[in-house]
């Protein structure tokens, strides 16, 4: 008796299948072709950019690419020269547009002594735009310079002006203390209608003062508080309307203090 294996065969499969198979394969192929694609388009896109920044980057590093071509200056000027902001300004404008460094042109206008503040903007395409404050002058000090609202000096060449201010003076760097110092002498005095002329500290740091049409105060560098009150509280009162007649009045006494007429007879108080 002879056995024969059945053999095992696949049925065929419908043309259907085939087909969809087929053309899931090639969904995949045009999908990878589109990423390719994608990704060379990428390539390019990056490498251009790059090639382009490159290109803008070297034309606004190049000063001759919009040269600053005017300047404009907002601010009230009494003392301040055209001349020297200009002098100024036309040194640190070396570049265009892009390349002008603004920080260096406003320290640059800030070295002029009667400058304050300043503020530099650029304006497009072509303009430099700075507004400055000019310093104000409250008192003199000494030969050198002025003072202003906050008791900074600065030292400008020509002094000879403003005229009639008061006069402070110290050893170097004082200045603030001095200023602080006058200011409180203005408000103990203006009860009395007083006004200081000058102040004084030497380089003992003994303190002195003068009233405007009065005497000069010779107050020392001891319990300088104390012997101020003592003058308003004391001195004012028995001076009163005769202050023109008295040149001095010397407070460095622990228990009173001396008073020089102009006439050089003396009387004294306790």
């Amino acid at each position: 008796m002879i056995i024969r294996k059945k053999q095992n065969r696949r049925k065929p499969q419908p043309l259907s299948v085939k087909r969809s198979a087929l053309n899931r394969r090639r969904v995949k192929k045009d999908r990878r072709m589109v990423r390719d694609s994608f990704a060379i388009l990428g390539f390019i896109a990056v490498f251009g950019s790059i090639a382009l920044v490159t290109w803008v980057a070297g034309k606004m590093a190049d000063p001759a690419t919009l040269p600053i071509r005017s300047v404009k200056v907002e601010g009230d000027f009494n003392y301040l020269s055209t001349a020297t902001l200009q002098a100024l300004v036309v040194e640190k404008v070396d570049g265009g547009f892009f390349t002008v460094k603004v920080g260096e042109i406003r320290n640059a206008v800030l070295s002029a002594p009667w400058v304050k503040e300043v503020t530099v903007r650029k304006l497009w395409p072509d303009t430099l735009y700075l507004k400055i404050q000019e310093q104000s002058a409250v008192t003199r000090w000494g030969d050198t310079g002025f003072l202003n609202q906050k008791g900074e000096l600065f030292e400008p060449e020509d002094i000879s002006r403003p005229q009639g201010l008061i006069r402070l003076n110290g050893p170097n760097g004082t200045h603030k203390k001095v200023f602080e110092k006058y200011k409180k002498l203005m408000g103990l005095l203006s009860p009395y209608n007083r006004s200081v002329a000058w102040v004084d500290l030497n380089d003992r740091r003994g303190w002195s003062f003068g009233i405007k049409n009065g005497p000069s105060i010779v107050i020392g560098n001891k319990e300088v508080d104390e012997r101020l009150w003592k003058y308003v509280s004391s001195v004012e009162a028995l001076i009163g309307d005769e202050i023109e007649r008295v040149a001095q009045v010397d407070l460095r006494y622990s228990n009173g203090f001396t008073i020089r007429q102009h006439a050089q007879s003396e009387s004294g108080g306790t």
